[in-house]
């Protein structure tokens, strides 16, 4: 373009009759004459630690379309590896709503997941980077080493317009279990500035109230107060119908001072262990023995105890 010159821009696009949303968004940035990346590292080279804000938005993530790539948009993988190269002590802060890839996840010291939080994100940063509070959050699904880990990559998004759920009863963090693909960060992953420890697992049936309850003992072996999330997974080793390869039944989250422990006991309803009957059209509870394991994450699976049901 020449300096102050206007040009007319003519924007033209197809959708098919079919599509539910039509809509064109535009927009146009200002150029960069200058490396972005080259000057973010000078200042993280010079600097004691660096804060390093990454992510998506509503430009990628979006209802009604799927991305193609699990990659971070544009050059933020290259700015995040070259920006830790030069500084170690770099955490680096994801916003984004899914899971992404993380071609530089082993030089990373810290790794913030934070969604897309509200206008009092940035408080709530810094109290957990100051360690006013101690993170508690857990992952609510998987984070996969690549896209082809994925249970549903293999058949999606399908022929002709239709998808077929070829994964079963195997979807997410099951899928990634029954095939014993290790994921990045797995279902229910969660780290805090302490530690906890797992003992004496116990679990019974409650048949007057319909009820499976589940104990054990959780320490705080750190030296700071913290949450944990325990989680109980189930699965039917002698089940004679098709289930998922684990699944997760309950959990809770506690709070357990240093050096402390607490008994924590969780109520799981008959209901989910149940599976449902194809024939009958119903949820059935299926005689024979169950395994309970409890831990920390679906791959972090500390405890296990096995339980009759009839």
């Amino acid at each position: 373009f020449e300096a102050g010159k206007r040009i007319r821009v003519e924007i033209e696009f197809e959708v098919s009759a079919d599509t539910m949303f039509k809509g064109l968004r535009y927009g146009i940035l200002e150029p960069q004459f200058l490396d972005p990346i080259s000057e973010a590292v000078t200042l993280a080279s010079a600097s004691d630690a660096c804060i390093l804000m990454v992510g998506t938005n509503d430009d990628w993530e979006t209802e009604g379309n799927d991305r193609d790539t699990l990659s971070l948009p544009g050059a933020q993988d290259e700015l995040i590896a070259r920006v830790l190269a030069v500084n170690p002590n770099t955490v680096v802060v994801n916003n984004s709503g899914a899971p992404i890839s993380m071609p530089w996840v082993d030089q990373a010291p810290a790794i913030l997941q934070c969604w897309f939080p509200g206008q009092e994100f940035g408080r709530a940063l810094m109290d957990l980077l100051f360690g006013e509070v101690s993170p508690s959050g857990r992952l609510p699904l998987t984070f996969p080493k690549q896209i082809e880990d994925v249970p549903a990559f293999a058949h999606y998004p399908g022929r002709e317009g239709k998808v077929r759920y070829e994964e079963g009863l195997n979807i997410g963090y099951r899928g990634f279990y029954a095939a014993k693909t290790e994921p990045l960060f797995a279902f229910g992953h969660g780290l805090a500035y302490t530690q906890f420890d797992y003992s004496d697992v116990q679990a019974e049936v409650n048949d007057a109230e319909a009820l499976v309850s589940v104990s054990l003992r959780v320490t705080n072996t750190g030296k700071v107060a913290g949450q944990e999330v325990v989680q109980v997974y189930v699965c039917f080793p002698e089940s004679q119908v098709a289930r998922p390869a684990l699944s997760l039944a309950g959990f809770t989250k506690v709070t357990i001072a240093p050096g402390a422990a607490t008994l924590v006991t969780l109520s799981l309803p008959l209901a989910r262990f149940q599976y449902w009957d194809t024939d009958a059209k119903t949820f059935q509870l299926e005689a024979g023995e169950c395994t309970i394991q409890v831990g920390a994450s679906a791959r972090d699976l500390k405890l296990t105890t096995n339980l009759r049901l009839s």
